[in-house]
């Protein structure tokens, strides 16, 4: 079994923007989550569970199916203040809620939340703790459907810095293995949204 998180990703200059409001929160507070472009990527989650090794291609060809149906989607992000925890909130538009709708309903049949510390991605002698393994145990009940809130995790806990709010496309659509703090931190499969035709 792996813990996996299937999730928008950012494009590069969005991407390389909340990197760089980490650095900071990194710096201010000592944030355990520190973002990169390769082993610890900025995404917004879409849907979270646990998938046996065996049904991972099958859980790839649902979201390669969902790809060819859905459009990029316009993502623009709330400002974040200095007191308030480092998560960067998205307005939460009909087009991201149908997303996560669909991507829920057609995973579930390969997922379970009944997470393991060996289900996780982890560097040398970095441990998972005891707050990822409850995200992830309890993330259908309290993170979807009516309680579902997308979000770019920043950093964890206080942000101590003004975050300004930000509008960029999501045109990709990911598999991702899990790490600590639910960080996304190895692609299995990713796959492109279609974008507007122009004439």
């Amino acid at each position: 079994m792996i813990a996996v998180d299937a999730a928008l990703l950012l494009p590069p200059e969005a991407n390389k923007k909340v990197i760089e409001i980490n650095r900071e929160i990194v710096a201010l507070s000592g944030s355990d989550i520190v973002l990169d472009e390769e082993k610890c990527l900025p995404h917004i989650t879409l849907s979270m569970g646990c998938l046996r090794e065996e049904d991972l291609s099958e859980a790839q060809k649902v979201l390669e199916d969902i790809s060819r149906s859905f459009k990029s989607i316009p993502i623009k992000t709330f400002p974040v203040e200095e007191e308030e925890l480092a998560s960067i909130r998205i307005e939460k538009k009909r087009d991201i809620e149908l997303l996560h709708e669909i991507v829920m309903i057609r995973l579930s049949p390969f997922l379970t939340n009944k997470a393991a510390i060996d289900m996780f991605f982890t560097f040398g002698g970095e441990e998972v703790n005891d707050i990822t393994l409850e995200y992830v145990s309890k993330f259908p009940l309290t993170s979807c459907f009516e309680n579902y809130t997308p979000h770019i995790t920043a950093g964890y806990g206080p942000a101590k810095t003004r975050i300004p709010s930000f509008e960029f496309t999501s045109s990709t659509i990911a598999l991702c293995q899990l790490g600590n703090f639910c960080t996304c931190r190895r692609i299995l499969a990713s796959f492109s949204l279609l974008t507007e035709r122009t004439s």
